[in-house]
């Protein structure tokens, strides 16, 4: 699991903030729409809820448009990207 965990939020070694923030927010998301479970007065505001799975989903998208235009140097043999 903890693998799982790295290699989802980590890319090259180092931590994604697109990707953090992207998973923060996702979870957020889930847990604003179980809140009426528990608190009985409170209502789940459907623009709110949107907000955050479009906040998330953007941030994915935008981590994945990066990296299918990330150019590679034939001269480099590290494999390592060059923007």
């Amino acid at each position: 699991m903890k693998k799982f965990i790295n290699d989802l939020l980590k890319t090259a070694g180092k931590f994604s903030y697109k990707r953090i923030t992207s998973l923060y927010t996702l979870n957020i998301a889930i847990l604003y729409v179980i809140l009426p479970l528990f608190v009985r007065d409170f209502e789940v505001l459907e623009f709110v809820f949107l907000g955050f799975i479009t906040y998330s989903a953007s941030m994915v998208g935008f981590t994945m448009y990066q990296k299918l235009n990330v150019k590679k140097d034939p001269t480099n043999n590290d494999n390592v990207d060059v923007p």
